[in-house]
C-alpha cells in the first residue's frame, strides 16, 4: 500500500511539473511575440488587419456572384498593395 501511494505522489508531482513547464513555455512565447511586435511597428500591423477585415465585410455584405468570383484575386491584390505601402514607410530612401 505504501508503495502504491508513493507512486501516486510521484505521478502527481510529474503532472504538476509538466503543467508548470507548459505554462512557463506559453509565457515565454507570449513575451517573445510582444517583444517582436515592439521591435517592429505595431500600428501598421493592426491597420492592415482592420483594413482587410473591412474589405472582407464589404464584400460579404454586397454578396453577388461576380464579387464572390473576384474575391480571391482582389484580396491578394489588396494585401500586396498594403504591404508595399508599409515597406515604403518602414524603409525610407
Amino acid at each position: 500500500m505504501k508503495n502504491l501511494q508513493k507512486k501516486d505522489k510521484i505521478g502527481e508531482y510529474d503532472l504538476i511539473l509538466s503543467i508548470r513547464e507548459k505554462q512557463v513555455t506559453e509565457t515565454i512565447l507570449i513575451f517573445m511575440i510582444l517583444y517582436f511586435l515592439l521591435i517592429f511597428d505595431i500600428k501598421p500591423i493592426f491597420n492592415i488587419y482592420i483594413n482587410i477585415e473591412k474589405f472582407i465585410t464589404k464584400l460579404a455584405i454586397n454578396d453577388s456572384k461576380s464579387e464572390s468570383k473576384l474575391l480571391p484575386k482582389s484580396l491578394h491584390l489588396y494585401i500586396l498593395i498594403v504591404w508595399c505601402r508599409i515597406d515604403r514607410k518602414s524603409f525610407p530612401d
